[in-house]
């Protein structure tokens, strides 16, 4: 099967284009700059096999699937650059959203750091917990889709050693 990146390419510049308020396209580098979080995701455009508006199954409104050669998918959508999750290697791990996106995990990474920093005298409880392995999931959707996620995976880090002096 021939794939027409020449086509693909157009369609995703012209989604972007309608929809300038979750995502811009840059595509002399391939970067997609995710409007809700300021992050950068560069597409690897020789990567990519298809690329296909479909409408969400709940809202209806419209979305841009991203396909590419190793089998990740991500999408564009009025949430921004969203991913799958990916769930940690953790023994009773909760269950992970499907998809997701940076929002997601700033979400969750505010809510861990309520939990561990504004409150120290506190024992964490299994909610704690799974913010946690949900918060990990998220950054490795995120890594998997190609986001830089070091500073997330920093500030992420600093939380869990304020967890782990609890023990």
């Amino acid at each position: 099967m021939t794939v027409d990146r020449s086509a693909l390419v157009q369609t995703l510049r012209a989604f972007c284009a309608r929809h300038p308020s979750w995502a811009l396209f840059d595509e002399p580098t391939g970067d997609l700059l995710e409007i809700a979080s300021g992050k950068r995701l560069q597409i690897r455009l020789s990567e990519l096999v298809a690329v296909e508006e479909r409408p969400n199954s709940q809202s209806g409104v419209p979305y841009l699937m991203l396909g590419f050669g190793d089998g990740h998918e991500i999408a564009i959508a009025d949430i921004g650059i969203a991913f799958a999750a990916v769930t940690p290697a953790v023994p009773h791990a909760p269950t992970l959203p499907p998809v997701v996106c940076m929002q997601d995990f700033l979400a969750a990474y505010a809510q861990l750091r309520h939990h561990v920093v504004d409150h120290p005298d506190e024992k964490p409880d299994r909610s704690v917990l799974d913010l946690m392995v949900l918060a990990l999931g998220i950054l490795e959707g995120a890594r998997v889709a190609g986001f830089d996620i070091s500073r997330e995976e920093r500030e992420l880090d600093a939380v869990l050693s304020e967890l782990e002096k609890r023990r």
